[in-house]
């Protein structure tokens, strides 16, 4: 049956999209939808040839790549792609403003990995962690926050001031070590030496008794107040992710969540709060959400909790080590490794792309 004439199937739900001469109804139509690819990849052929025709030699013949070129392949095609789909529904600015927020909240990331991963949860914790050496670091770390770097946004965003500052400190330290122990560079970078110095006047002026004060002003004894900020801060923020009355500030920060280790024998965590019935178990208190009514308890995870997992998974599509899609195999033995219940992981057989839309979603 000729549908050519036909209305739009959905009255008052068509508009323009900005391809010139397709509206939104064109793209529940096979034909149309084929009109708006050629346009999509004549506009490709003009800005990237190369792209256009690594991607038109794929379409032609799928087999022609291998895994990793195919992955490569769809990463460098998504770009266009996005822009293109953008330009189709007039979301360009706020496709701007969205992928904007990814470079600057990247610090977040190497905060958790370099800062709380490999110092904080490996710092000794005091015996007492409600001892009387805990207001006093408390009131270090807050001078190390606001006096030493009162220009960081602690009242808009505390947690991206507190990465910033974090890796701030780790640089500096890192250009004075390379210089003063390492010997990689010839001298301290007179940039990172100035900075010291300006951290070290701040610190001399503070009053907070428990802050790490500067023994000198050569290039060692600025390396050593350096590292005492570090561990004093590292403390502190370990601190606060073991005391309940503390842990309540940072709960909510994506660069503290840190993966739990899994109790094979305890799948489901739970609570024994009765003694004289043990057999009654509960959810842990801390998870609980109330229901009122029929709506939804889970909120989803925001934004930055979303670009806090990408941040997290490796990005394997490069090394074709896709564990997710691929399964844990085990060369030696020609079978899939086995969890400790004895299920083999041979992957998920819905071959998703994870890894490379991490890789776009981090863009």
């Amino acid at each position: 049956m000729d549908t050519s004439d036909s209305p739009p199937t959905l009255a008052g739900r068509d508009f323009p999209l900005g391809a010139a001469g397709f509206t939104y109804q064109d793209l529940h139509d096979e034909r149309r939808l084929a009109d708006l690819d050629r346009v999509f990849l004549e506009e490709l052929r003009r800005e990237d040839g190369p792209l256009h025709d690594r991607l038109t030699a794929y379409r032609g013949d799928p087999a022609s790549c291998d895994p990793l070129s195919r992955s490569r392949l769809l990463v460098d095609a998504a770009r266009p792609v996005g822009r293109f789909v953008a330009r189709l529904f007039g979301v360009e600015r706020e496709w701007r403003e969205q992928g904007a927020s990814a470079g600057p909240e990247a610090v977040l990331f190497r905060f958790r990995r370099d800062f709380v991963q490999r110092r904080v949860v490996k710092t000794k914790l005091p015996e007492d962690l409600a001892g009387g050496s805990v207001p006093g670091l408390a009131e270090a770390a807050e001078s190390i926050e606001s006096r030493l770097h009162p220009d960081l946004p602690w009242t808009d965003d505390p947690e991206l001031a507190t990465a910033r500052m974090a890796t701030g400190l780790l640089d500096l330290e890192s250009d004075f070590l390379a210089a003063v122990r390492q010997k990689k560079l010839p001298e301290v970078p007179e940039a990172s030496r100035q900075r010291a110095r300006e951290l070290a006047r701040r610190a001399l002026g503070s009053p907070a008794a428990a802050l790490p004060r500067p023994a000198g002003d050569s290039d060692e004894t600025l390396l050593a107040f350096l590292e005492a900020l570090l561990a004093a801060y590292a403390l502190w923020s370990h601190i606060r992710m073991r005391r309940e009355d503390l842990r309540a500030v940072i709960g909510g920060w994506t660069s503290f969540h840190l993966p739990e280790p899994m109790d094979y024998a305890a799948l489901v965590p739970t609570d024994r709060p009765n003694p004289s019935l043990p057999e009654e178990r509960v959810g842990p208190a801390s998870r609980r959400r109330r229901r009122d009514g029929f709506a939804l308890t889970d909120h989803r995870m925001t934004r930055r909790e979303v670009l806090g997992q990408t941040h997290y998974c490796l990005l394997c599509h490069e090394r074709e080590k896709d564990s997710c899609s691929k399964g844990f195999f085990d060369e030696k033995t020609g079978t899939y490794q086995k969890n400790p219940l004895g299920v083999a992981l041979p992957g998920c057989p819905l071959d998703e792309k994870i890894s490379e839309m991490h890789q776009l979603r981090r863009e």
